[in-house]
């Protein structure tokens, strides 16, 4: 175990030197630790540094057992007249019904030996820590959960557009234009008029002409896809389970509380 004090945090459990429970801590002074005891009746008490025996494991060991606790007159902050939070050699403390507790302890900050606790009476004192007077007013707070839903984006899909490109036959009628020769023989029975051509051989050339087709390809835009995105909204529907406390008031002997309605389940009388 160790004896730095500084080092407690809240929410550390606080022990008796007899091994029970008494509580969390809820604060850190300059010479005490503010401890929270009790359930439903909560009540704080300043327990003085110097009654700390040990510190392990994020517990708090004290140098008192937990009946011990409501008898030693730690209901206020100690002050520096007070002497919480020396290291004497021995401290005494009395409680109301006459139990003396003598501690012996030769601590320092860095040398530390535990002592164990005398008691000169009983090791019991018969004192309840839920005890309530009429004049006190208690608040008992109670919880639950609520179901919240958060969204978030996230990625279920996409849509792919690509193109591909295919090959296929076309045919187009186009007109065109050709020449064609034609001879024909006439039978004629006359005297010739020019006799210079007469009898000479010679070729006579009739060039002929036709169109021919010339096939080219040209580009051009035949279709056009929009691509656009829309949002539209949809109600799905979540479960979980959630938690919530229920007060429970059990009247015992001839007692008659007042305003159960608030309460979540029936009381009960014994």
């Amino acid at each position: 175990m160790t004896m730095d004090v500084n080092q407690i945090q809240n929410g550390w459990d606080v022990y008796g030197s007899d091994g029970d429970k008494i509580g969390d801590v809820s604060d850190l002074g300059p010479n005490y630790v503010l401890v929270t005891k009790g359930f439903l009746f909560t009540k704080d008490i300043y327990i003085p540094t110097s009654a700390i025996t040990g510190i392990e494991n994020d517990r708090v060991y004290l140098n008192i057992a937990k009946d011990q606790v409501d008898s030693m007159g730690w209901d206020q902050a100690p002050t520096s007249d007070t002497g919480y939070g020396t290291s004497d050699d021995s401290a005494t403390y009395t409680d109301n019904d006459s139990t003396t507790v003598t501690t012996q302890s030769t601590t320092t900050d860095t040398d530390y030996v535990e002592q164990p606790v005398q008691r000169t009476q009983t090791d019991e004192v018969q004192r309840s820590a839920t005890d309530v007077s009429e004049d006190d007013n208690i608040r008992v707070q109670r919880h639950e959960e609520e179901l919240q839903a958060t969204k978030d984006m996230r990625d279920v899909g996409e849509v792919r557009v690509s193109k591909d490109v295919v090959e296929e036959e076309q045919t187009l009628e186009v007109p065109v234009t050709r020449e064609e020769v034609h001879v024909e023989s006439h039978v004629v029975d006359r005297a010739a008029s020019d006799t210079s051509q007469a009898f000479q051989e010679g070729t006579i050339s009739v060039p002929v002409r036709e169109e021919e087709v010339e096939v080219s390809k040209t580009a051009r835009v035949a279709e056009e896809l929009e691509i656009d995105k829309t949002t539209t909204q949809d109600t799905e529907r979540v479960t979980d389970t959630v938690r919530k406390e229920r007060v429970n008031v059990e009247e015992v002997g001839d007692v008659n509380v007042q305003g159960e309605s608030g309460l979540d389940n029936t009381t009960s009388r014994s």
